[in-house]
């Protein structure tokens, strides 16, 4: 059997037990105030309808099967059936109001039957009366187990309408009788001895519920014989369950003899031993998943406790890694090599040149002797010369030697192979300790941004757990079923789970702002989702946003734009946005300018500041090999100061626009890729609401001209960023750009 089918066959069962027993709490002549109230909360908990249905009119058919009973039943459901299709192709909520109104209507037809059967009038009053409450109150308390679930905390109006609903229904299986056997002491035994002794207190609260259920079904002494054993429980919580349900039994069945010993019999002594027994021998994975789900009638802040602990742990491994990577940038670093100075490497060229050349040559102790040993300072002007235009000839070397040197015609093949072995040699060196320092700045920054995150994970977190209480009731009372909230006292954001956020996002941000006294703006997690709840995060309002405009068009001829955009946000209050203009047009300097952004895109969203990441990017660029080029014109908003940074590097000018006024900011820096150790220069300026920040490619400068640019942009009114982008691209391609053309625009405006 799949899991659905049997799933389905609880919850029907469920359904008809749950109509059975309300029916069995009749009010007078049979007739049950209470069965209609479970049918409306299956109603309004969208259960299936004909499976409801068919649990309700069976149930009537057990307890009173009058045709005139079934037909009334049949005619209610037809009413409420009518407002809940209607509701559906109206796309309207079904509401309590509305659907107790519905329930009233619908009960008409058996009013008036009770009426012609000679039913009194003020009888016929309270028994409408009762069943309008308990179709409330179990709407409320039916919606709150079959929708929102048990693992989920119950408000409070929700657990008032779980007790006052409990209590009905258990009066109702206290009239159950099995061959004299009531399962009411059954279930009373079990669920008192179960509660108790996983959730303490509750136990007391839920005994009392049961025994107030058996005190109406004419029981009085009841309360008092469950509410004793339930006591006795707490004393026994920390022994085994065998030893708190041997306390318990004999509690119960002693209180009932001592203070009911004429109507407390056997019968009732088996059935609490058999739900003793059922406890005791319960499974522990089936306790303790029973206990897990007792979660919804208490608070689960108890965790919360943790977390700073939890946060103190982490900061300490984290502050031990970053340590670890700032001992490692300090090996790497450390073993990097100087670079040589050149008159040395002459000098160690030579050498080479006469060990290798002239160990073997039968003239060589001639030649020391004559020369002093000084046979490398003769060829050095050689070496010298082929390390400057890449090879040296015979009139480098003096006349003695090539006068009477027997093997001077391969003296220099020898020296320009080994200046060439020399020079491919320290590129390759070069490259090498490039590459360590490269690593080295890596691993020092890596550990800077563990060391900053372990600083912040030691900061003690303060929840609000008032508020998140008050969160999770008031978005229930507006149908959104939320599982968890979490508020940190020092941040604006707040993380929630629920179920349908898409649908309801602009409730839960109603309601969270008019809590919080602050405007909120709620963010869907899409990979957060966790046992059908989507996870919301909801951030403060900010007064402050941007809206962004880009346009681009490629190079007549080129298969592809060499520029690449970026548009992002970097933090609550940050944006970044930046052209990177590959060097030339097509494929090629495409995939340079968008390595560039990618590049600079990660470094940002891993923490890392401004200069680290430009500097970064810098020199991977320029130690990658090749022509890899990039002009960079980025732009960095920073909407709580109001502040603005341009950062360029090789880029054409860009602007400020306020009202008719615009601003030039150009920038001399060299592009990225050619140095190392190339500063990009960087502009800061004020900013306020209706500014326009534009940034474009040298294709849009070089075909427009600045002149003609910063008045085209001055007469330009509309506030639509994209309508500027578009219209500047357009004056850029009708004055025959000669290369790629790349603009985006950023407006900051006023949130509402």
């Amino acid at each position: 059997m799949k899991k659905y089918q049997f799933d389905l066959i609880i919850k029907t069962f469920l359904m008809l037990s749950l109509c059975l027993i309300s029916d069995n709490a009749t009010f007078s002549l049979s007739y049950s105030p209470f069965s209609i109230g479970i049918f409306v909360g299956l109603c309004f908990s969208s259960q299936n309808f004909l499976i409801a249905l068919s649990c309700y009119l069976l149930s009537g058919i057990i307890h009173n099967p009058v045709v005139e009973v079934i037909v009334c039943r049949v005619s209610a459901s037809l009413v409420l059936y009518a407002y809940i299709f209607a509701s559906k192709k109206l796309k309207k909520n079904i509401t309590l109001p509305v659907l107790n109104i519905v329930t009233f209507l619908s009960r008409l037809p058996e009013t008036a039957y009770m009426l012609s059967n000679g039913v009194g009038v003020y009888v016929v009053i309270t028994w409408v009366i009762i069943g309008q409450v308990f179709a409330y109150i179990s709407s409320i308390s039916i919606y709150a187990i079959f929708v929102r679930g048990i693992r989920v905390r119950f408000t409070v109006d929700e657990l008032v309408c779980i007790c006052l609903t409990s209590i009905v229904l258990f009066c109702g299986l206290y009239g159950f009788s099995i061959l004299g056997l009531k399962p009411f002491f059954i279930v009373a035994s079990f669920f008192a001895l179960m509660i108790s002794y996983s959730l303490g207190p509750y136990g007391v609260v839920f005994s009392v519920i049961m025994g107030i259920g058996a005190g109406f079904a004419g029981d009085l002494f009841f309360i008092l014989n469950i509410v004793c054993g339930a006591l006795i429980v707490l004393a026994f919580r920390n022994v085994s369950p065998i030893l708190a349900g041997i306390a318990f039994c004999l509690t119960v069945c002693g209180v009932g003899y001592f203070f009911d010993g004429q109507n407390f019999s056997y019968i009732e002594v088996i059935a609490i031993v058999v739900g003793t027994l059922l406890f005791c021998f319960l499974p522990k994975k089936i306790m303790k998943e029973l206990s897990g789900l007792m979660f919804a009638v208490r608070e689960r802040y108890g965790g919360r406790g943790i977390v700073n602990r939890n946060r103190w742990e982490i900061s300490k491994k984290l502050s031990s890694l970053a340590s670890l990577f700032w001992d490692l940038s300090s090996m790497v670093t450390g073993s990097v090599k100087k670079p040589k100075e050149e008159d040395n490497s002459v000098g160690e060229i030579a050498r080479i040149v006469v060990e290798n050349f002239c160990g073997s040559c039968a003239k060589k102790i001639e030649c020391e002797q004559i020369l002093k040993g000084k046979t490398d300072e003769l060829i050095a002007p050689a070496v010298q010369s082929s390390l400057n235009r890449g090879r040296a000839t015979l009139l480098e070397l003096p006349s003695y030697m090539t006068g009477s040197c027997i093997k001077v015609g391969g003296l220099i093949p020898e020296i320009n192979r080994t200046v060439e072995e020399f020079v491919s040699e320290r590129k390759e060196i070069k490259h090498t300790e490039n590459g360590k320092i490269l690593l080295g700045e890596q691993l020092f920054l890596t550990g800077e941004l563990l060391g900053s995150i372990s600083v912040d994970m030691r900061k003690s977190v303060g929840f609000d757990t008032q508020k998140e209480r008050i969160v999770i009731d008031e978005l229930a009372h507006k149908n959104v079923v939320c599982s968890e909230v979490v508020i940190e006292n020092d941040l604006d954001r707040i993380v929630l789970y629920a179920k349908g956020a898409e649908y309801k996002k602009r409730t839960i941000e109603k309601v969270v702002s008019k809590i919080m006294k602050k405007g909120m703006i709620a963010r869907i997690d899409k990979e957060g989702e966790r046992n059908g709840f989507d996870m919301v995060f909801l951030d403060k309002k900010v007064p402050r946003d941007m809206a962004f405009g880009c346009s681009v068009v490629k190079k007549d001829g080129s298969s592809e734009s060499g520029d690449s955009q970026m548009m992002m946000r970097v933090g609550k209050d940050k944006y970044l946005f930046a052209i990177a203009d590959g060097m030339g047009s097509g494929k090629k300097a495409g995939e340079q300018s968008l390595k560039a952004v990618s590049m600079i895109e990660s470094f940002y969203k891993a923490g890392f500041n401004r200069d680290t990441v430009i500097g970064l990017v810098n020199k991977l660029l320029t130690f990658s090999g090749g022509e890899c080029y990039n002009t960079l014109d980025m732009c960095v908003v920073d909407l709580m100061e109001n502040m603005c940074d341009f950062i360029k590097l090789g880029a054409s000018a860009s602007f400020l626009k306020r009202g008719e006024s615009v601003e030039v900011i150009e920038g001399e820096s060299l592009p990225m890729g050619v140095f190392g150790d190339a500063k990009p220069t960087v502009v800061t300026k004020k900013v306020k609401e209706n500014d326009m920040i534009i940034i474009a490619s040298d294709g849009v400068s070089d075909s427009i001209g600045l002149a003609e640019l910063i008045v085209f942009i001055e007469r330009m009114n509309t506030p639509n960023p994209q309508e500027i982008a578009n219209a500047i691209k357009k004056r850029a391609t009708e004055r025959g750009a000669l290369d790629d053309v790349s603009v985006v625009v950023g407006k900051i405006y006023k949130t509402k």
